[in-house]
């Protein structure tokens, strides 16, 4: 798979191809419907399958907010790369883009970007203020043809990166894993922290996890994959009141059954069950007993999504 950065203008020469037009975070059932059709209609049309995105979330350029992701660019890329579409195309957002309006979005980078064929979702928007929809893309039928995938949903409700935001924030893993069609996964770097779960006998691994949303403090069960390899291991989300009180939520993990030191490394940690709320204890003592009988709920239990 080829990924392209456009920073500007169009300066690449493509095959004539079938693009799949979104932001993708998540890249959840719905999104993967998308996909499907793209796949679909290069195989039927003999074109070169395409997803065209952008770096960052049009209104958190907008407004200058910090944004939590579901994904990152990178776990985009592999993720489509995975499914075998031939290009990745990345907008990157800027104030030119901001600006441009539907019309001129689709003269400045889907024609010159040499796509003969468009999918989209039924609730597609583009162009500034979001004014371009799949009804302005239909106009456009002497430059391409156009595929309108119709709402998805999943127990009644539609399946949508805000829906699945929502569900990790009430720590519903398993209904938000549902829609995502896979366990949610958070890729980060291990970093140094406190050293308070090793002085009190649950070693853990502070995973750095920059822009990612992270889900309702408390306690789960988790795989951490290593080296491309997934162990079992108990998570926290919170602020450890126990033992003081952080002013910034951490990722903390304790890989049972692993003893290398993998400061520094890459790990990509997948939630599988939510098991409790965070606590503040009267004592380590406490604290301790209960991390123990955590650890073997999570040993015991049914982990759905387990590798």
């Amino acid at each position: 798979m080829e990924v392209i950065k456009i920073n500007g203008g169009v300066d690449v020469d493509l095959e004539p191809g079938v693009a799949a037009l979104g932001f993708f975070d998540g890249m959840h059932l719905g999104h993967l419907a998308l996909l499907e059709e793209v796949k679909l209609c290069g195989q039927k049309e003999n074109l070169k399958t395409a997803v065209l995105t952008f770096d960052v979330q049009p209104k958190t350029f907008l407004t200058k907010q910090k944004e939590e992701y579901l994904m990152s660019v990178d776990d985009k890329i592999a993720f489509t790369k995975m499914l075998g579409i031939d290009y990745f195309i990345v907008l990157e957002f800027n104030e030119h883009l901001q600006n441009c309006s539907a019309h001129d979005f689709i003269e400045s980078y889907l024609r010159p970007l040499n796509f003969r064929h468009l999918v989209c979702g039924f609730d597609y928007t583009f162009g500034k203020k979001g004014l371009g929809t799949s009804q302005t893309l239909a106009k456009y039928g002497h430059l391409f043809s156009l595929s309108v995938v119709s709402k998805k949903e999943y127990n009644h409700h539609k399946i949508a990166s805000t829906h699945i935001k929502q569900l990790l924030k009430k720590g519903d893993i398993v209904q938000a894993n549902n829609l995502l069609g896979r366990p949610y996964r958070v890729t980060g770097r291990v970093v140094y922290g406190k050293q308070l779960g090793k002085r009190i006998g649950f070693p853990t691994a502070n995973i750095d996890y920059g822009s990612y949303l992270i889900p309702k403090r408390g306690v789960y069960a988790v795989n951490i994959v290593i080296d491309g390899h997934a162990h079992l291991a108990m998570a926290n989300v919170g602020l450890n009141p126990t033992v003081e009180t952080l002013d910034k939520l951490v990722l903390e993990v304790n890989v049972f059954d692993y003893t290398k030191d993998i400061y520094g490394e890459i790990v990509q940690v997948e939630f599988l069950k939510y098991i409790r709320e965070e606590v503040k204890f009267a004592s380590l003592d406490q604290l301790i007993d209960q991390l123990d009988t955590d650890r073997k709920i999570i040993i015991k239990g049914e982990t759905p999504w387990k590798i």
